[in-house]
């Protein structure tokens, strides 16, 4: 199970991952990292340690995170559809994302049949 959903549930993460950790029926999660330090929360929020406010900051600030497409596009070009500033345009193997006029809305996640967008 995925358990932020591709990102989507990054502003609710406490929340989103214990949901998810107390239904009996599922035995393990996975949840994307893209960056070190959201390795690092992960690895202090499941072995129940204290996480230094900074390394959240760092994790859920939106302002500091850009858009990144990862491997798995199908080419179905709903994002760049999607996108309110034509910063999304299709390459020859997947989409790429002019950072100059990408305003960071995040309107393009929850599009991505792959989940295939990410805030990093």
């Amino acid at each position: 199970m995925k358990v932020l959903a591709g990102g989507h549930c990054i502003d609710r993460i406490f929340d989103a991952i214990e949901f998810v950790r107390n239904i009996r029926e599922i035995s393990s999660i996975a949840i994307g990292v893209v960056r070190e330090v959201e390795l690092d929360f992960h690895l202090l929020h499941f072995n129940q340690q204290p996480i230094p406010k900074e390394l959240l900051n760092q994790c859920l600030d939106r302002k500091q995170k850009k858009p990144v497409i990862l491997n798995n596009c199908r080419k179905c070009r709903l994002c760049s559809e999607t996108c309110p500033s034509g910063a999304i345009t299709m390459g020859s193997d997947r989409p790429s994302i002019n950072m100059e006029k990408c305003l960071a809305c995040g309107y393009c996640l929850p599009v991505c049949p792959e989940f295939n967008i990410r805030f990093a």
